[in-house]
């Protein structure tokens, strides 16, 4: 009997050992907690769920205990709670009669031990999901780890626990996930045992000791984690769901023990479990200074488990094991869904538990920035993994039987919509035949919780919605009785929408109401969506009411983002429901919808691409392709994508990608379509076929550099691979230009270590490339100026480089790379845009790119890419089409017969290759997030095409047409997980949006009248929540904050009419009847809720919804006001009104607030009065004193040009066609002109023309000399001196202005911009405004103005100001600083009142070189020897002289008379404004000003600012008559330096350049591309420049006589200008100018043909207008300075003008040689 009994009690030893329970003894346990949600940096409310009850625990077997709870009961709280989340709730009669019976099952349940951790739990069958999740969460806080954990990366070793074993790290069990633990033993004294719980003596006894162990969770390191997530982006530090996601979200938990024993042998006498999620639900971190409130929400749950009593059990109080039991091994999230159970049967619902993934998934850059910088994750799947441990064998049957059933497929389902028809194609209709099975296993079975059955399942069923095992929605229609009413209820909603859609519409639950809708869609099968689609449109009376239906249901199934909601969306397409641009739309944005795309959707997608989308347009196509590729990249490159399917998609493909690349090589229209969407699935195996695309030298130029920029997404991904390839076609020179600036531009984006850094920097040189030089150093110098943390490691790089690099001009006809980043103080906003562009005429490229960081959340707002191909050829063809101009200009610019420098007998006598141009070819793509992007291309035909469709778009509404455009949209992410006692938390941010246009349309063609009826209203809502949510009774408990926006067009009847002359007419009558219309609103407001998400109403009108009221002395006051026709309202919870200077885009949302505070702003219009306007413009002309009013009609250009071209005009000539039919001869008998248009002299070189009358001679030879004195800079236009109110009408006031802005002036020409406006349909206008700009010959003068007047008042404002820049040196540096160069500023300001009383200001300044810039000149490196030199010619010196042009010094006097002190106010609110836009680092006291009291004259301000470029900081001196303020080198605006200073020699759009131009020098030359070259010119005549493209005529040869050159030029062989030393002749007519004095010939159509100037170094100036050409001309250099719209088009000895040095020397018949002199002599003339 002793042995018996010393084995009976060494088994009961073994027993307590193991878990610290004795059998045959009940332990009973208190439980209480809650998990509530609040914003407590706001206030104290919150918003959650307590419960308490007990747990019974009967260890019957060894290991092995049975447990039950027992009494559990529980109460919503949604209270102010004073002391924080945990504050107690009062045991009162009151609070404790809100109790209520938790609805459990009562059934119970048993655990089995190993080593302190639970194996395996025993559930029934029939216990609900969300009770086995609940106790798994309880019991898990009854584990303790032993540190002796197998296979456990943190397992201690043996030495280490015999030495301390009170401190280990372990993986354990919860029902968060599988999770590293930190382990704390201490002993707890008993004094302090004694004074709080003494009871706890009388279960432990005297003789045990207290321990308390504390356990400390890190959930950034699990091998498996419950959590969902979509949308998330990639940041660092990151783990959704773990311990902390940047600044989104942050978690922690604790869980003390206090037990009674050691270590194996411990009483749990109390375990206290406390946990917290914070989310920002601004994306904003803490601020240190307290400046700004926290953003942060709260989830706080805890659980308490306290032991109560120990007692022996009797056998009739013995708990019995669960029946119909089912095991799970060890602890996991469960989950519950079966979409495809038959009504028919019960609903034995599958359950699942979560997978176990080693890492959390970390998803690569979408964006070609950066691997950081995403903008979607696409994973909405729980991560999940192996379970460690085999399944063992079970005893008995403790699961119920399989069941199978099959539903019908859900395509095989008949839609009844009128437009949809049955598929066309077998394989389509075999598809929406098949059946889809689905296998039944008992609840809880962990059988059948297979490793890969959810990507098994949503694969092989395609009409089955995800699994969202934490949505709240989704867990709380999982049931077959919820999922019943969706039908019926989306159904209702809908209705309610169209029929809410009205006048008095409320749009935020219009939004709201959509937003549910697309929830319910998220939970049906494919079944259910298209019976719910079929019910909603069962009505067709309605015609307006179905069209709105179908744009509404078009948009819900889109933004659903299921796999049912694909299949439709797929089989509208296929059947032709949406045609044209709205289905290329729609498939468009497919992938920025789907919640998770798989391998089984993508082939569907496939399916559909590869069947060529039939009848569809080619738009359509275009989209699918490139949507496709998205989708691709999603679903098999993304890294969580990956490792759940890779296995899946490696099969297919090589299959896709075989697709796209023999599309790429067959499709010849679509070839780059589908170059990008090879690039676009970032798939590995694109890297070959890319660059096989890249290397292709039979490809055009445009489709190799496509083919490269391709590879963005490559770079971000696989970037050592890619960065190889990219290092290849930039090493191999004789790429094309564009080809290597492409490989630039991806390689610096592709993680390049320094080494590589280093050699794109130093290659600038010697790479013969001057385009890709600018674009390399362009980008280094951009770069690194960076601040934007993401770019660190780049900014970094290009930092250390940039010294390594050569100094470039930089400029916009060149290729260019600007990246600006602008950061916040705090770097919470960053707002990151690249711009770039390179102006080649092979292939044009101009990129866009605009993300916006806050927090480290980026948000690609807009991303656009446009290529063209001959750029000048289009501008070419979008001319012809507006203006129906001809192509060829011969007929107004005759040619001079029998010419012997004509271009075609040049052309023949060098047997001058033509230059092939490229064919017209590109695209233009834009981009909305980071896989929503459209593609469009672009050929010859694109503008006619573009014209056409607006021409029927016009024809269409001739008669009258209505349109309606309504669209729906949103953006979204979420953090998914589940808290530490088992109920779902979720942190998303919502974004959705509604646009609705409506307007009635006419159009009279006849009289010119477009007339519209319009109105429009754009809502959008941002939601932050933070919520939990209680499966057990369905309510959500949600803190967050709304902001809901409203902008609006209020009915407007808007009429546009044509009238004779450069007139236009547009009428505005308001159409609503109330006084006043909202014109904006936007209202923010922070709340907690109780949601029930089975009544399905809209979030704002639930009745659980509780605003968060801020404490009334803190609160701010409402500030309102109002103005003849507006009236604000603003009122805000935020102290000192914190909205003004702090809006900012909040994602994709545009708020006005940054804390959470409640405020609102509403900006009401009065209604205003019908209002006419009148829009014209009038010119004139002056010349020689006398003024000549134009009447130009409306629709042709002006032929007036007196300013720099922007573009070429093409004047296509015949010389490859036709040949002269006589020789020209020279002869002395043309006579001289006896008018004042020319003073034309006789000259040794003359011409006969024998086939023109003497009236047509005249005509075509008439060259007009103007004088371009100016006797005084202001003369009559000064605004204190003009007044309108003299003047009789519109017209005679026009006039009036015209004729003052041209005063005392001999020539010049001005412009009025004129708005005349008409209130109440008043025939007569009673306010006007005019805007005048005039100009001196030479643009030596210039001369701006703005006049208001207002004839019902008797009001009139002016202003007017004049600059004056006198005419400089153009060549030589030496003179350029010896020169006393000044500028003249003066503006006057004039007030009138109805009492004849002015307010006057007047500004007169002059405006001088300091001495600083010219001694910056004279220190240059290269300043001595071009000091040296006579003529300026050479690129260094050229620069130096530009800069020794530059005025950077304002000496300005300010006055003012008495009545002008009046605007003071005024005018220091705007002074304030440019402060900020001008010095924006001009901000605390960095730069404070030093304040000096003054004396200075009364009434008067004087001015002196100084602008340091090489620094870009600006001085500052001013003196009132009060004080005298001083500012010192404040940084500046990077782009005002330029601006702010005057430059007599470069305009303002030339002086943002470093333009190209050819040089001669004696025998130094200069081509375009910047190649250098000695070679003296012989007295044969050569070609310097010439368009050898055919596109137009001209010609420049010049040859040495007697140590001078001389110069020919040849305009349209329809003007020979020859320069020689100190004389110019034109048409052999001898041509005598002064320094005031300006040549110019027009065309028989009234184009600017030549300007010709005699400048101070008795060196003359050219300009050819419609050739886009300025020449220089000097006896011993020559100057030409193309266009860059003639890049690519050009030949002869200043080269081919395409941006590459290496063919520079290109003979005539365009093969290069080695040898300048060779080269040279081949452009040689033989003059017959």
């Amino acid at each position: 009997m002793q042995i018996v009994g010393l084995f009976v009690g060494l088994l009961a030893a073994l027993a307590v050992a193991e878990n610290g329970w004795r059998v045959k003894q009940e332990y009973v346990y208190a439980i209480e907690g809650r998990s509530v949600a609040g914003i407590p940096q706001l206030k104290h409310q919150y918003a959650g769920m307590h419960f308490r009850g007990n747990l019974r625990i009967q260890n019957q077997h060894a290991a092995v205990v049975v447990m039950k709870l027992k009494n559990m009961t529980f109460t919503k709280i949604h209270a102010n709670m004073g002391k924080g989340w945990w504050h107690p709730i009062p045991n009162t009669e009151e609070e404790l009669s809100r109790f209520q019976e938790l609805p459990d099952s009562g059934e119970p349940f048993i655990a089995r031990f190993e080593q302190g951790k639970i194996v395996r739990l025993v559930v029934s069958s029939r216990m609900p999901t969300w009770e086995v999740n609940f106790i798994q969460s309880i019991i898990s806080h009854l584990q303790q780890n032993l540190g002796e954990q197998s296979g456990s990366k943190f397992r201690a070793s043996k030495s280490d626990l015999q030495a301390d074993d009170s401190m280990f790290n372990v993986m354990e069990d919860s029902i968060v996930g599988r999770c590293e633990v930190m382990y704390e033993f201490s002993p707890l004294a008993k004094t302090l045992v004694n004074r709080d719980n003494p009871q706890w003596f009388k279960i432990c006894g005297k003789t045990r000791e207290f321990v308390e162990v504390t356990k400390t969770w890190n959930y950034t390191n699990c091998e498996h984690l419950a959590q969902s997530n979509y949308g998330v982006p990639n940041i660092k530090n990151c783990v959704p769901g773990g311990n902390q996601c940047g600044n989104l979200w942050k978690r922690s938990s604790l869980t003390r023990v206090v037990g009674c024993g050691d270590k194996r042998d411990m009483i749990r006498l109390n375990t206290v479990s406390s946990s917290k999620i914070l989310s920002s639900l601004r994306l904003q971190p803490e601020d240190d200074d307290k400046s700004r409130p926290n953003s942060q929400a709260t989830v706080g749950s805890y659980l308490n488990l306290t032991l109560v009593s120990v007692q022996p059990y009797s056998v009739d109080k013995r708990i019995l094991p669960p029946k119909n039991p089912v095991a799970l091994e060890g602890i996991k999230y469960q989950y519950d869904f079966d979409f495809a159970a038959d009504d028919q049967q019960p609903n034995p619902r599958k359950t699942r538990s979560i997978k176990r993934k080693k890492k959390h998934p970390s998803r690569p850059a979408e964006d070609t920035t950066d691997s950081q910088e995403d903008d979607q994750d696409k994973n909405s799947e729980p991560s999940s993994n192996k379970s460690e441990e085999k399944q063992q064998k079970k005893k008995g049957k403790d699961s119920k039987k399989k069941t199978t059933t099959t539903t019908e497929s859900p395509e095989s389902q008949s839609l009844e919509w009128s437009t949809f028809r049955t598929p066309t194609s077998e394989e389509s209709t075999e598809d929406v035949q098949k059946k889809s099975k689905k296998s039944k296993r008992p609840k809880h079975d962990s059988s059948s919780s297979d490793e890969n059955n959810d990507d098994n399942d949503e694969n092989s069923n395609m009409d089955q919605p995800p699994v969202l095992p934490f949505s709240p929605f989704a867990v709380a229609h999982q049931d077959d009785k919820a999922r019943a009413c969706l039908v019926q209820q989306f159904k209702e909603v809908v209705q309610e929408v169209t029929r809410a859609l009205g006048p008095q519409s409320s749009e935020l639950e219009n939004i709201e109401n959509i937003q549910l809708t697309v929830q319910m869609c998220r939970s049906m099968t494919y079944t259910d969506l298209s019976t719910a689609v079929n019910t909603v449109i069962e009505d067709r009376s309605d015609k307006i009411a179905l069209e709105t239906k179908r744009k509404i249901l078009r948009d819900i199934v889109l933004m659903c983002g299921t796999n049912p909601s694909f299949l439709l969306i797929k089989n509208w397409i296929e059947t032709g429901v949406y045609t044209g641009e709205e289905a290329a739309q729609i498939i468009a944005a497919i992938p920025s919808y789907l919640l998770k795309p798989s391998p089984k959707l993508l082939q569907k997608f496939f399916e559909m691409i590869r069947s060529d989308l039939g009848s569809h347009e080619e738009k359509v196509k275009i989209a699918a392709v490139i949507a496709f590729s998205h989708l691709l990249r999603a679903t098999c490159t993304q890294q969580q994508n990956k490792l759940s399917h890779d296995s899946m998609c490696k099969p297919q493909v090589s299959t896709y990608l075989s697709f796209l690349n023999e599309k790429a090589k067959t499709a010849k229209n679509l070839k780059t379509v589908y170059i990008t969407a090879i690039g676009n699935t970032g798939l590995p195996e694109a890297l070959q076929l890319l660059a096989s695309f890249a290397r292709d030298i039979k490809a055009s130029t445009y489709q190799r550099a496509t083919a490269i920029v391709a590879m963005r997404h490559l770079s971000a991904t696989n970037p050592q691979e890619t960065s190889r390839a990219l290092l290849k076609i930039f090493h191999t020179t004789t790429n094309p230009n564009s080809v290597r600036v492409a490989a630039v531009s991806m390689l610096l984006y592709s993680q390049i270590p320094l080494s590589t850094w280093q050699r794109i920097a130093i290659s600038t040189w010697y790479d013969p490339s001057m385009s890709v030089n600018t674009y390399i150093y362009s980008s280094l110098r951009s770069i690194a100026t960076i601040k934007d943390p993401v770019y660190k490691t780049m900014a970094e790089n290009a930092a250390a480089v940039l010294p390594l690099a050569k100094t470039i001009p930089l400029g916009p006809y060149r290729p260019y790379n600007f990246i600006r980043a602008s950061v916040a103080k705090d770097l919470t906003e960053i707002v990151s845009e690249q711009l770039s562009w390179n102006l080649d005429p092979m292939a044009s490229n101009f990129y866009y790119r605009d993300i916006y960081r806050i927090s480290g959340v980026s948000k690609l707002h807009f991303e656009s890419d446009l290529w063209l191909a001959d750029l000048d050829g289009m501008l070419t063809l979008i001319k012809k089409h507006l203006y129906q101009e001809k192509k060829d200009y011969s007929d107004v610019r005759p040619a001079i017969p029998n010419l012997p420098t004509s271009t075609h007998w040049i052309r023949s006598a060098l047997n001058i290759a033509e230059r092939t141009l490229p064919k017209i070819e590109g695209h233009f793509s834009f981009k909305l997030g980071s896989v929503h992007q459209r593609f469009f291309p672009i050929d010859d035909k694109s503008a006619g095409q573009i014209l056409d469709a607006a021409k029927k778009y016009i024809d269409e509404y001739k008669f009258g047409q209505e349109m309606l455009y309504q669209k729906n949209g949103h953006s979204t992410f979420w953090i998914s997980t589940v808290t530490e006692i088992g109920f779902p938390a979720e942190f998303k941010i919502d974004i959705p949006w509604m646009l609705r246009v409506k307007s009635l349309t006419n159009s009279y063609q006849s009289r010119g009248v477009f007339a519209t009826q319009i109105k429009a209203i754009f809502s959008t809502k941002m939601s932050s929540e933070l919520s939990v949510f209680t499966p057990n009774n369905a309510i959500r408990y949600v803190a967050g904050t709304t902001s809901f926006t409203t902008v609006q067009i209020p009915e407007m009847n808007v009429a546009i009419q044509k009238l004779p002359g450069l007139r236009m007419n547009i009428s505005l009558v308001p159409m609503y009847p109330e006084p006043e219309a909202l014109l904006f609103a936007q209202k923010s407001t922070p709340y907690t809720a109780q949601q029930d998400m089975l009544n399905l109403a809209p979030f704002s009108s639930i009745h659980g919804l509780a605003k968060i009221e801020i404490a009334p002395e803190l609160k701010s006051k409402p500030v309102a006001g109002n103005t003849d026709s507006f009236r604000l309202e603003y009122s805000s919870e935020a102290p000192n009104h914190r909205w003004a200077p702090e809006p900012h885009w909040f994602l994709s949302y545009p708020s006005l607030w940054r804390g959470l505070e409640s405020s609102e702003l509403k900006i009401w219009a009065n209604r205003p009065s019908p209002v006419s306007a009148v829009f014209s413009m009038r010119q004139a002309k002056l010349e020689n004193g006398e003024i000549t009013f134009l009447n130009s009609t409306i629709g042709k250009p002006s032929r007036s040009r007196t300013t720099e071209p922007t573009s070429t005009e093409a004047a296509p000539t015949t010389e490859y066609m036709t040949t002269p039919s006589t020789v020209y001869t020279t002869s002395t008998s043309w006579s001289n002109s006896t008018t004042t248009e020319a003073n034309l002299s006789e000259s040794d070189e003359q011409m006969q023309p024998e086939n023109y009358t003497k009236m047509e001679r005249l005509d075509r030879i008439k060259l007009r000399i103007l004088s371009a004195n100016v006797d005084d800079p202001i003369g009559s236009f000064n605004a204190s001196q003009i007044n309108l109110f003299q003047q009789g009408n519109f017209s005679t006031r026009q006039e009036y202005l015209l004729t003052n802005i041209l005063s005392a002036m001999e020539s010049g020409q001005a412009t009025v911009f004129s708005a005349s406006f008409a209130v109440n349909h008043s025939d007569v206008p009673q306010y006007q405004t005019f805007f005048t700009v005039g100009h001196g010959r030479a643009q030596e003068y210039h001369r701006m103005g703005a006049f208001y007047i207002d004839d019902v008042e008797k009001y009139q404002a002016a202003i007017s100001g004049v600059l004056s820049t006198p005419r400089v040196p153009l060549l030589k540096l030496k003179s350029m600083l010896e020169a006393k160069i000044n500028s003249t500023v003066m503006a006057d300001l004039r007030i009138n009142n109805d009492n004849n009383i002015d307010d006057i200001i007047s500004l007169k300044g002059i405006v001088t070189r300091t001495e600083d810039q010219k001694n910056y000149i004279y220190n240059h490196t290269n300043s001595r020897e071009c000091l040296k030199s006579g003529s300026l010619v050479q690129p260094e010196c050229y620069r130096l002289l530009q800069k020794a042009a530059f005025l950077d010094r304002y000496n300005l006097s300010i006055s003012y008379n008495e009545g002008a002190r009046r605007h003071g106010l005024s005018a220091q609110h705007y002074l304030t404004l440019a402060k900020h836009i001008l010095f924006p680092h001009m901000l605390g006291e960095e730069y404070s000003p030093d304040v000096i009291l003054a004396d200075a004259a009364e009434k008067q301000i004087k001015v002196i600012a100084e602008v340091h470029p090489e620094s870009q900081s600006a001085s500052l001196w001013m003196r009132t008559p009060t004080e005298e303020i001083e500012y010192n080198s404040i940084p500046i605006n990077s782009l005002l330096h330029h601006t702010m200073r005057i430059n007599p020699v470069m305009g303002l759009a030339s002086r943002l350049q470093d333009a190209s131009y050819c040089s001669m020098e004696q025998r130094k030359f200069v081509t375009y591309d910047r190649s250098r070259f000695d070679y003296k010119l012989t007295n044969s005549w050569h070609v310097l420049t010439k368009d050898c493209s055919g596109r137009s005529r001209f010609a420049m040869i010049a040859r040495n006589i007697t140590n001078h050159t001389e110069l020919l030029v040849n305009v349209d062989n329809y003007k020979i200008i020859h320069f020689m030393p100190g004389s110019v002749l034109v048409d052999g007519i001898r041509v005598d100018l002064n320094k005031a004095q300006v040549a110019e010939n027009y065309d028989l159509a009234g184009n600017q043909i030549v300007e010709l100037t005699y400048t101070s170094e008795r060196a003359f100036k050219l300009r050819l207008p419609a050739h886009g050409l300025t020449v220089i001309y000097d006896p011993s250099a020559i100057l030409i300075q193309p266009s860059a719209l003639l890049r690519g088009r050009l030949c002869g000895i200043c080269g081919n003008y395409n941006g590459q040095m290496e063919d520079d020397f290109s003979v005539p018949s365009g093969a290069i040689k080695q040898d300048a002199n060779d080269f040279a002599k081949s452009w040689a003339l033989q003059l017959r």
